[in-house]
């Protein structure tokens, strides 16, 4: 066997027969990356570094032993391609192949060549996802082939045409802004500092039928359809990433539609609108789920529920994220039916008629976890948070960071918390500074459960009755350390309750008119 030599199967294959240098070139090249674009019938290979020398062998002798019209050169086997996957090679002849190289350009830090004629004719295949090994006078680097594509659509690029010939798992470089309906179906990145924009055409800006696509850094924008994703259509897994999705509208999913899977990290989900589910973002009864991360949902609007983000019978994740300025009849920053987590977020400055912050419905379960549920309005109940028809919210026992429901107002009743039908668990909150008609804090209605521990429900206001807590024959369980202090009402200035309620001694003090009424 060739010194320096490696063996697939029972055929060796020379690495590099020659160290003998090029003129001008460094003894110890240094290669820093390996690109490759085009198409895996004719693809461009880029090779930077430094210490390369000028290039050798200019003509196009072909390799040893190779008989026909083949064209590509050894180039004095200083410079030599190894896929691993097919265990064959080009700018040598050791292995008795005639692929050869065709170098288009080459300097001291970069070569960029293609593959002679019998590349093709021998179906030796560049595939996405193949190992490969470069070396260049002794110097190798191995990698894995992915193709990227450069996409000005300010010069003349068209956006879908690289799509669809791009080999799957390859990554599109996109520049400038792209006009029209885009579909992805098939493992994709696309990154860049482009736009997609749906400015004239009718249709989601960008649809992902199947597959993997990952969007980084681009904007999603003026899309308008009366059907789902205005922006972005979802049925496979969309990774977004540094991206703004913005002014876009459709009847679901102003935004982003999702019926597969959707992770939105690091991005803006802003003024978009849908006619009814999910101005910012829907997430659809078949989806598999939606996690947002350090990401902001900010004014967007739905005609029906879910004004930054509308939860269908699945499961959404929101993390270290922002959901404010949206607004709905029902849920201005957040509607759920099904099952929702929310974690070290903010949901702020959001308007619905019910459930101006959250509107958690028919049965969907949420979770809080060291959140801020402030300023947010809505013109009939739950200012904050509203839970009907049998939803659950709740705060986890281990939160020891808190949850505020503070600064939230309802021109009818729970300007903090309005619990309609549904259970309300709190562990560690603050529902302070609240307004209503009653129950400026908190109002539990019957066939409502209520759990309240280790909480504060201070300088509330209601216009009628229950400054802090209005309960209109619901289960109540107040536990010991629940402050409920400085509320102010017409009549139970603390507590109004049309039951008798076990309250802890003490914890009900400073109300005006009075502290309890029951």
């Amino acid at each position: 066997m060739l010194a320096g030599s490696l063996v697939f199967g029972s055929v060796a294959v020379g690495l590099v027969l020659s160290t003998g240098s090029v003129a001008g070139a460094s003894p110890s090249p240094s290669i820093s990356a390996v690109t490759f674009s085009g198409s895996v019938a004719s693809p461009t290979i880029t090779v930077t570094g430094s210490g390369f020398g000028t290039e050798a062998d200019l003509g196009s002798p072909l390799p040893v032993g190779c008989l026909g019209a083949f064209t590509g050169s050894d180039y004095l086997n200083t410079l030599n391609l190894l896929d691993n996957t097919g265990a064959w090679q080009a700018g040598s002849s050791a292995s008795g192949n005639c692929i050869g190289l065709l170098i288009s350009s080459y300097s001291n830090s970069k070569i960029v060549f293609t593959l002679g004629s019998y590349y093709s004719i021998a179906s030796y295949d560049l595939n996405q996802g193949d190992s490969f090994t470069m070396s260049l006078l002794g110097t190798s680097f191995s990698g894995i082939v992915s193709y990227t594509t450069i996409v000005n659509c300010n010069a003349g690029g068209n956006l879908q045409t690289a799509i669809s010939n791009a080999p799957p798992g390859s990554t599109l470089i996109v520049h400038g802004t792209c006009t029209g309906n885009f579909t992805i179906g098939e493992n994709l990145t696309l990154e860049g500092s482009g736009t997609l924009s749906g400015t004239g055409y009718s249709g989601s800006v960008l649809t992902i039928s199947a597959g993997t696509a990952f969007l980084n850094n681009l904007t999603i924008e003026n899309g308008n359809t009366s059907g789902e994703g205005g922006g972005i259509a979802n049925s496979g897994t969309l990774i977004v990433t540094n991206t703004t999705v913005s002014h876009n509208s459709a009847n679901d999913g102003g935004g982003i539609w999702n019926e597969g899977t959707l992770t939105v990290t690091n991005s803006t989900v802003t003024n978009n609108n849908a006619s009814e589910w999910g101005g910012g973002i829907r997430n659809h009864f078949n989806s598999v789920s939606t996690t947002i991360t350090n990401s902001t949902v900010s004014d967007n609007t739905a005609g029906a529920y879910g004004g930054g983000i509308s939860n269908g019978q699945s499961i959404v994740t929101i993390t270290n994220s922002t959901v404010t300025g949206n607004s709905s009849p029902n849920g201005g920053g957040f509607d759920s039916d099904a099952t929702t987590t929310i974690t070290n977020s903010t949901v702020s400055h959001n308007t619905a008629a019910s459930g101006g912050g959250i509107f958690n419905n028919n049965l969907g379960t949420t979770t809080l976890a060291n959140d801020s549920v402030n300023h947010n309005i809505a013109t009939s109940g739950g200012g904050g948070i509203d839970i009907v028809a049998g939803g659950t919210v709740t705060q986890l026992p281990s939160d020891r960071g808190g949850v505020s429901i503070n600064n939230n107002t309802a021109s009818g009743n729970g300007g903090g918390i309005d619990n309609e039908g549904g259970t309300g668990t709190f562990y560690n909150a603050t529902v302070n500074n609240n307004n209503a008609v009653n129950g400026g804090g908190v109002y539990n209605d019957a066939g409502s459960t209520l759990t309240i521990s280790d909480t504060s429900v201070n300088h509330n206001t209601a216009t009628s009755d229950g400054g802090g807590i209005y309960n209109n024959g619901g289960a109540v369980s107040l536990t010991a350390s629940v402050s409920v202090n400085s509320n102010t009402a017409v009549s139970g200035g603390g507590i109004y309750s049309t039951v008798v309620l076990s309250v802890p001694a003490g914890d009900v003090v400073h109300n005006v008119p009075n502290n309890l009424v029951d």
